[in-house]
């Protein structure tokens, strides 16, 4: 080998030596980089993992940490300066991952900080949003003993017999209703707190009892009807057992049909569409209807109009309405004469379907009057039983005459004055 590649070699071999000597760290400073390593593990493994353990507490681990681990590298540089290259790979790669787990827990508790910012804000507006809503609907739900407790709103969730109070829980419930569906109509989703969510859901399920309670009293309606209707129905074939005998006999008081009907009427409100109890009870009520129609025809001498019993300032009104709804069903009749019989206004409130989905319920109150009107059509005269009523409007007035005609009766013409 000639001298220049000897000396070639040599200075490699130098060079390698050093390189070598700069790789290897001391041992105090390897003990306390390898001490680092553990300690920002520990918390890079926190950090990164989906435990149940709060944000807060993986950021905090995770601060400390880096702030221990950069402790230890202080200590490496008071303590054995000049021992080791700060260049050595090994030292920066520990200050790197010292920076990066910094700016980690940095990053994250900065996220967590604007998280909560927008909770409060979210839940601020909340209850700007909710506050009136909570107003509205709370009182329906506040029972009895309870802070806050208004008999005069809370919806007790369930029917009852005594006239009077079941009108109050009426009125109450179809308050309650309207209020419900606003809400759910307004959609506030998250902007909703959790009392106005508990309020409402307490709320549906007092509207559902109630319901359900009317449903059990409409049950009860279809059996008071169907006594009513056998009592009536036996009656009358005992009279057509007399009229074919040529017996004195005589025939039902209208009233006892109208008030069967209205009772059917009452169930119907709150029992499904299609209802074959309903369907029987009215066929059976027609059936009555022709039965006394034809009995009364029998006796067309006695049938008389009754005299005028009510006296109110729109009876002139309540008249025409009366002849115009008779001339709707019987075209071409031309009245004799018109009488209110009824010396004055019956009120009633129900509760009915609000349409045919048969979704939500409704409390309808509605005030009638019986009218009586004698038309003649070429050489018949018959007489006419109307049925008036008005409904009662949100703003408290009463809304535009309706009425159908109940019963139709041959009369004499004489039998009118």
């Amino acid at each position: 080998m000639n001298r220049s590649k000897l000396y070639g070699a040599i200075l490699l071999g130098l060079w390698a030596a050093g390189a070598s000597a700069q790789d290897k760290l001391p041992s105090n400073v390897a003990f306390r980089l390898k001490e680092a390593d553990r300690i920002l593990a520990r918390a890079e493994r926190a950090l990164e993992s989906d435990s149940v353990a709060s944000e807060d507490w993986k950021i905090q681990t995770a601060q400390t940490a880096a702030a221990e681990a950069r402790e230890k590298m202080q200590e490496i540089e008071q303590r054995y300066s000049g021992q080791y290259s700060p260049t050595h790979p090994d030292i920066v790669a520990m200050q790197a991952r010292i920076a990066k787990l910094d700016a980690m827990a940095g990053g994250r508790a900065e996220a967590m900080q604007q998280a909560e910012t927008a909770a409060q804000q979210q839940t601020a507006e909340a209850g700007q949003a909710s506050e009136s809503w909570l107003a509205r609907l709370q009182p329906y739900v506040i029972g009895v003993g309870q802070p806050g407790h208004n008999p005069d709103k809370y919806l007790i969730p369930s029917a009852t017999q005594e006239k009077d109070e079941m009108q109050k829980r009426l009125g109450i419930y179809a308050e309650a209703a309207t209020a419900l569906a606003e809400y759910k109509k307004a959609n506030l989703g998250t902007k909703a707190t959790d009392e106005l969510k508990q309020a409402a859901a307490m709320l549906e399920t007092a509207t559902i009892q109630f319901q359900t309670s009317c449903r059990l009293y409409a049950d009860q309606d279809i059996g008071e009807a169907d006594t009513k209707i056998q009592q009536m129905e036996q009656f009358t074939r005992a009279q057509e057992s007399k009229m074919a005998a040529k017996e004195m006999f005589l025939f039902l008081d209208r009233d006892q049909i109208a008030n069967a009907q209205a009772i059917v009427d009452r169930a119907a409100g709150l029992l499904k569409a299609g209802d074959q109890r309903l369907l029987g009870l009215n066929r059976r009520l027609d059936g009555l209807k022709r039965a006394d129609a034809k009995l009364r025809a029998a006796r067309i001498a006695e049938t008389r109009m009754q005299p005028d019993a009510y006296t109110g300032g729109d009876a002139a009104d309540l008249k025409k309405s009366a002849e115009q709804f008779v001339l709707r069903a019987q075209p071409g009749v031309r009245v004799l004469k018109t009488a209110i019989i009824s010396p004055d206004w019956k009120q009633e409130s129900v509760i009915e379907w609000t349409d045919t989905t048969q979704t939500a319920l409704r409390h309808r109150t509605t005030r009638r009057l019986t009218v009586q009107v004698a038309g003649k059509r070429n050489m018949d005269t018959r007489l006419y039983t109307v049925d008036v009523r008005q409904d009662l409007q949100a703003g408290g007035g009463w809304g535009p005459t309706h009425g159908h005609v109940m019963f139709t009766d041959p009369m004499l013409e004489s039998n009118t004055q």
